[in-house]
């Protein structure tokens, strides 16, 4: 009992959280994601608009409150599965006693603050976005209305949790906009399109255990639809992530020959989703969300650069 109470003692709830995040949720992709991310988002709504891309600070400010909001999401799907993974993934951080459900809770509670100092500081009514966002990253942890649904079908899953993707760009494209005009450009609707759908692609693939392999009641893709058809849908959402993103590219007046970039990738996502429905490979499955991850950062950076 000694021993267990020093372990999840105040002191050592840094520590904690370090292994805690290290384990379900490495930062090594996580953070040149956010950079992507943030930086298209500023970026696209200044050269929709014909201004002057905002200075460093307020980069800086968009990368963290962006990172922020991963952090924020990935702690809501751990505490809307705690029941699952106490019955099933007992090895997780929850189960396993690392952090409880109310330190989460906290770490979750705690990035508030930081995001809504960082982003008011920009303009007093970036508020408003930031809280929408922030609310419906709670409405997942609860898994309120229809967010509950995945519970019987993933597909739902996949639809409405993925809509925090858009709602991220959004607030984080408000640090440019709202102070310049007041008002988002509506060309911006593309760019949420864009992270909307490929979300899609970075949820498949992050969720892609192979029949017999993994845990069996997990929610995967592979499972729900077949290896073969969730390959081609994976591929699917990158191939109209893509299109979106040329016809972003089109808006803002871009050189055709930048498209190639994404063309690159659509073909080597492509080949990639072959080799996986072909052989069924669990060690090229679990690399869909590795590439997923690449082609995020390749897309978004497209979006605005050359």
């Amino acid at each position: 009992m000694e021993s267990s109470a020093k372990k999840n003692s105040l002191k050592t709830l840094p520590l904690r959280y370090r292994l805690y995040q290290k384990e379900r949720h490495p930062i090594w992709m996580a953070l040149p994601m956010a950079a992507a991310i943030s930086y298209s988002g500023l970026t696209f709504s200044a050269l929709l608009a014909h201004r002057t891309p905002p200075n460093l600070g307020i980069y800086l400010i968009g990368f963290v409150v962006t990172f922020c909001f991963h952090l924020q999401r990935r702690i809501a799907d751990d505490l809307r599965n705690i029941r699952f993974d106490r019955k099933y993934q007992p090895n997780r951080p929850i189960p396993r006693g690392l952090v409880s459900p109310n330190e989460l809770r906290l770490l979750f509670i705690g990035l508030l603050p930081i995001q809504a100092l960082l982003s008011m500081s920009i303009h007093i009514r970036m508020f408003g976005p930031l809280m929408v966002t922030t609310v419906f990253i709670m409405l997942l942890t609860m898994g309120v209305g229809p967010l509950k649904w995945n519970n019987f079908n993933p597909a739902f899953y996949l639809f409405f949790h993925r809509l925090a993707a858009p709602f991220t760009i959004f607030t984080i494209s408000a640090l440019e906009w709202l102070p310049q005009a007041g008002r988002p450009h509506p060309a911006l609707f593309l760019l949420l399109i864009v992270s909307f759908l490929n979300s899609f692609a970075l949820e498949i693939g992050r969720n892609f255990d192979l029949p017999g392999e993994g845990v069996p009641e997990s929610r995967s893709y592979a499972k729900f639809w077949g290896p073969r058809k969730a390959s081609i849908i994976w591929w699917m959402m990158i191939n109209l992530a893509a299109m979106f993103s040329s016809l972003a590219r089109v808006i803002r007046g871009a050189p055709v020959d930048g498209m190639l970039v994404l063309l690159a990738g659509v073909v080597i996502t492509g080949l990639f989703a072959y080799r996986v429905a072909a052989t069924l490979n669990p060690k090229a499955a679990a690399r869909l969300n590795t590439l997923s991850s690449l082609w995020t950062i390749t897309m978004f950076l497209t979006v605005v650069l050359g």
